[in-house]
Order: C-alpha cells, then structure tokens, then sequence
C-alpha cells in the first residue's frame, strides 16, 4: 500500500506537471495588443421580427488599418432564429445603419442611412426581405432624429431639426436654433403631415395606441441644459399638435425606451427622484396623470441604455432591462403588485434585447469575460441558441479571468461591488502590480463582462501581467436609485474611500502589490483619479484622461451645466458656498506627486480642454513627473482609429515605466 509521503509526493508532482503545462499553454498565447482591441466586431440593437423567425441586428466593423483617421462602420445583418439560414448581411450600399425596426406585421424592416441621399443627415428607409433594394422614404432637409412605426404600420412618426442657415459669421450664445419637430409620413404615398410647431422642441416621441395621441418629451429648446432641467412628458394631439396634458415634469430626457400599455390606459417611462439625479421607474395614467413608482425596493437600476420597456399584450407585464451589482438582466414585472422574474439568468449580461409579439421569444446581444456580445435567442424552457460567433480569435489571446468581486466600506458598511481581473498566469498569495481604473459616469458602473475597449483597458493591461480591479463605488449604478444617490454633492469623498477600501481588500489578500499601484480613467474616471492623487501617495502612476480638476468652474465653461446643477445645486455652481472649490481636485494639487500621464481631447465640449492643461501645469510647475497628450479635433470621445491606438500604447508604455514590465 502507498504511504502517505509517497500520496503527498505523486500529488506535488501531478500539480507541479500540470502548473508546467498551464504555463506553457500559456506562453503559446500572445498578450491582448491596442490593435486586437480595434479589431473587435461589436453587435447592437438586435430587432426580433413579431413572429420570432428572425432577428436584424447592427454590427459595427473595425476602422481601415491604413487609414489612421477612419472610423469604423456599422452595417445591417440578419439572421433566422432557427439557424437554417446563415446570417447575412442587408442594405449592402449603406455603411452607417442605426435604429433597425420591423413593421407590426413584420413585413418590412425599417432603418436609418444616409445611404446614397442628398441631405444632411439619415432618412428612413424601407425595405422587404424579397430581395428588392431598400427604399428612401423620407427627405428631410436636416435628417431623421428618431421614428417608430404606427400601431397599424401605415404610418411612421418622425423628429427631424429644423434647417439652420450656415453662417461663418459671429455664434450667438443661447440663440437657439434646428428644434427637433415631430412629423407623420404615410407608407403608401410618402407624404409627411406636421404634427408640432417649431417653437417646441421634441424627442422620446411614441404612438398610443390607437394612433389618436403621441407621449412625447417636449423641452423649450435644443440647448442640452434646457432639454435635461425642462422637459416634461406630455401628451400630444396627433392632428393639431396641441399638448392636451401634461404626465411628469420630471422626465429623464436621456432615457427614450417609453412604452404605452396595449389597452391605451398606463405609460410606463423614468423619472428623476427627489434630488433630481438618479431615477426610477414610474407608471402614469394617461387619462389623469396619477403616478405610481415600480421596484421602489429594488436593489438593483432599472434602465432603457440597452432596451426600451416593452408591455405584454395583456398590459399586466413589463419588460424591464436592469443591473443587478455588476451584471445587466431582463426582467418581467407584473405591474399590478410589483413582483418580477428574472429572464436571463443563463447569461453573464444581457445587453441590447428585442421581444417577439407573443413575447414568447426573446431576441438578445449577450457577453461574458472572455468574449464581447453575440446574438442568442431565448425560449422559455430552453437552452439559448447562439446565432453568432464574431470575435472568435479573441480565445487565441492571452485573457484575464474576469469575476465579480464585492467588498465593505469601512465608514458606513456598505456593500461595493467591483470587477476583478487577473492575468492569467496568476497564482493565489503572489502579489501582482495592480491598476484600478475608475469609470465615467458619476452615473455609470463595470459590468462583469467584456473589459476592453479604447477606453476599458482591463484585458489590455492583464493580458500584459497587470491585475486590474474596476469599482463601483457609491454613485454607481446596479444597487438602486438611493446607492446612486449618494454621490450627491460627494464628488471624490465617499466614492473615494470605497476605492480604497477595495484596494485594501486586493492587499490583505495578497492579490495586489501594494508597492505597484496604479490608478487611471477617463471623464468622471479622470476627476476621481486626479482626486486620488491628491488624497493618497499610495499610487506610483496615474493616467487622468478627458478630466475636470477644477470642479468649481466647469459648470459654467462646459458645453452644459445641468449635470452639475443636478449634483451639486445652484448655490455651489454659483459661488455662493466653496464646496465645489473643496471637492476640486486642482485645489489640493500641492498633494500630489503621483507620475501622471494627462491625455485630452482638443474640442472637448465636456471637460474643456483647460481643465486637462491647468492639471498639467500645475503638476509640472511643482516637479511631479507628468506629460501631456492633446488629440487634435477630437471631442470628448475618440473615433479616429490612429488615436485610439496612440491612446492604448500610452496607457501600456506609461504603467510599465513605472510599475515595471514583467513580460
């Protein structure tokens, strides 16, 4: 009989084989690199025809590799359910699809192109799946904002600006121009009837249902400050445009999934809470305005990001997208009690979703750590049926394991949700280097999903021997209206501190080094970044991407301030107490001597492009390792292939120079 030594020897031996060939399988995979991030093939806005047969979809190509100023194209797919038929791809003149929406009847299938029309922005067009080439049905002189068919499919509503006269001659501030009026075509001929004058400024426009009145979010003017402080949902006479009642006046503009009940009675849409910053989701009678609030108790944000709210034809069920900690789910309420079930439990995250007629079947988009979104469809009592496979050489790579991580604050108790990923060559009790890269937002989270994008260097930076962690502090969402509600007037406090304590966490664990930290991120992630830095010395790099240091000015110089109205009040915006000057990061820039890289973008409306120069300045006039990246032309988000690729090397170069390269 074996003794016990030898048992304990054959064991080290078999763990010590297997450690060796892990390792080896591991070495044969090359590290994530900046070009296979802009590689990725990324599906959206999956449309299920009302008989479930098939699913149109978005698929948005990678950008030219020879050309550095291109972007990438998003083109129409479609696919049968059943998989007997390949997808394949539609509209094959147009390369900058949006909005694909099938017909009630499920004959045509709508979408937005300029295609080859000779005005400024997309049209509707049309097309059956006969082979016949798709139809422009529209010439707005300015473009299609937004449509939706009519409940009987013979007309399509639409928003479209109106037409500006170009000038090169001086802007006048707040003159307000190109107010988006809502318009009814008819498919059989075409014609277009005006349904709003053009003193009113219309978005979120959907039918009721027996085509008499629209629900639409009707603010003074385009200005984004006066379209998110002073919209209202109101309820419009299809005929004469008049506004018969008004429903909320305080309706999240943002959001556009608002759905009306089959039976004509209940609109269902999201309102701001109390404080004016986050929201839930609110039943209103269409009749006399009462309102009642769903999933108060929730712990969880309900959401239309990914999929606007759907009723069942019985007008008892809705179908809500929501995310629960660090995952995105379906879930069915029933609206007479409040009770839900959760509808996609077999997957990591349900992003874009799409319902058939019957609501028996659901189309969706769906990822997990190792792979970004694909299409499945769902089936009550079935396994998902997976339509697409689009970025399968992704299993080539060396990839991080991705998992849910949750951790207590230390101050109040809280439960803070993150993501961690770790290289994967990664063994238990060996500390590694460790970024923590923080979203944008305030309002915003990490999904225990795909991390890698321009912006989400996650598998980047693991793949390349990094831990990475990516909280959800206190602001966040994913735990409710009142966890995002707590970054009210804290910008940089409490959040702060639950960062911190995940880090503290990833330390007493013997996960992070404690002697290599990073921190990093980008718009909101770039303020609280910065804001570290001057709290902490702990860090050894920082990366302050599309930042606002200068809490105290950047309501009155950014291209809006309403966001920061909502947070912080008017007498802070103004002047009249100092606690944006006590929150601002650049007023305890003589705290700081983290390294910083500052990256910003030249036209950024958001976080003007001062802020990003002030920090650097102020760090580089002090002696703190620093340098400064402006990316000419760009906005607050980069499209240009070329600098999306300087961008992610810089991130890589940077951490390496000062936590180490360790492979």
């Amino acid at each position: 009989m074996m003794q016990r030594n030898d048992a304990n020897r054959v064991v080290a031996v078999l763990l010590s084989t297997l450690v060796a060939m892990t390792t080896a399988l591991s070495e044969d995979r090359m590290p994530v690199s900046p070009e296979d991030i802009l590689a990725i093939r990324w599906v959206s806005n999956v449309a299920l025809s009302p008989d479930a047969t098939q699913v149109a979809y978005l698929i948005r190509e990678p950008a030219n590799v020879a050309d550095a100023k291109s972007e990438g194209q998003t083109h129409l797919w479609i696919a049968s359910t059943d998989k007997s038929n390949a997808p394949r791809r539609l509209a094959l003149g147009h390369s900058d699809v949006s909005a694909p929406q099938w017909s009630p009847d499920g004959l045509r299938l709508a979408f937005l192109s300029k295609g080859n029309a000779k005005t400024r922005g997309k049209q509707v067009w049309l097309m059956t799946l006969n082979g016949e080439l798709p139809i422009c049905l529209t010439q707005a002189p300015e473009g299609v904002a937004e449509y939706c068919w009519s409940p009987d499919g013979q007309e399509i509503a639409l928003t479209s600006p109106e037409a500006v006269a170009a000038t090169q001659g001086p802007i006048e501030v707040d003159r307000h121009h190109g107010h988006h009026r809502l318009w009814v075509v008819r498919i059989a001929d075409r014609t277009m009837h005006r349904v709003t004058e053009p003193d009113k400024h219309v978005t979120g426009t959907i039918w009721s249902p027996n085509g008499v009145d629209f629900a639409a979010v009707l603010s003074p003017s385009n200005d984004m400050d006066e379209v998110d402080a002073d919209s209202k949902l109101v309820m419009i006479d299809r005929t004469t445009g008049t506004v018969k009642r008004t429903l909320s006046d305080k309706v999240n503009s943002w959001m556009r999934g608002n759905s009306w009940s089959p039976d004509g009675t209940t609109i269902a849409f999201f309102e701001y809470t109390g404080t004016t910053f986050a929201c839930r989701l609110a039943l209103v009678n269409a009749t006399n305005g009462e309102r009642r609030y769903l999933l108060g108790d929730y712990q969880g944000t309900p959401e239309d990001y990914f999929a606007p709210l759907k009723w069942t034809n019985d007008s008892r069920y809705l179908f809500v997208s929501a995310i629960e900690g660090t995952r995105s789910r379906l879930l069915r309420v029933d609206t007479t009690n409040g009770s839900f079930q959760r509808l996609t439990e077999s997957m990591t995250n349900c992003w874009s979703s799409s319902l058939s007629a019957d609501c028996q079947t659901i189309a969706v988009s769906a990822d997990d750590g190792s792979s970004p979104a694909d299409v499945f469809i769902l089936k009550a009592g079935q396994e998902p049926t997976r339509l697409t496979d689009l970025n399968s050489r992704l299993s080539t790579l060396r990839l991080g394991k991705v998992s849910e991580i949750r951790w207590t604050s230390r101050r109040d108790g809280k439960t803070i949700y993150g993501v961690l990923i770790t290289p994967d060559d990664f063994v238990p009790g060996k500390p590694r280097k460790t970024i923590v890269q923080l979203h944008g937002g305030v309002q915003w989270l990490w999904f225990n999903g795909w991390a890698g994008d321009w912006d989400e260097w996650g598998q980047m930076l693991a793949s390349h021997g990094y831990v990475v962690l990516l909280p959800n502090p206190r602001g966040s969402l994913g735990q409710g209206w009142d966890f995002s509600d707590m970054a009210y007037r804290d910008w940089g406090g409490g959040d702060f501190h639950d960062v911190m304590d995940g880090i503290d966490l990833l330390v007493e664990q013997r996960i992070a080094d404690p002697d290599r930290l990073g921190v990093g991120g980008w718009s909101y992630g770039g303020i609280l970044s910065a804001s570290a830095t001057t709290q902490t010395n702990r860090f050894k790099a920082a990366i302050v991407g599309a930042s606002s240091p200068d809490l105290s000015t950047v309501a009155l110089t950014a291209g809006a301030s309403t966001i920061m109205r909502r947070h912080f009040g008017m007498d802070a915006i103004l002047g009249r107490d100092d606690l944006l000057f006590r929150l601002s990061p650049l007023a305890r820039v003589d705290q700081c001597k983290t390294p910083t890289l500052v990256l910003h973008c030249e036209k950024d409306d958001v976080c003007p492009i001062y802020h990003g120069r002030a920090w650097y300045r102020s760090l580089k006039l002090r002696g703190v390792d620093s340098q400064m990246v402006i990316y000419p032309g760009a906005g607050h988000v980069l499209s240009e292939r070329g600098q999306q690729l300087d961008l992610m090397r810089r991130v890589l170069t940077w951490y390496d120079e000062h936590l180490g390269n360790e492979r």
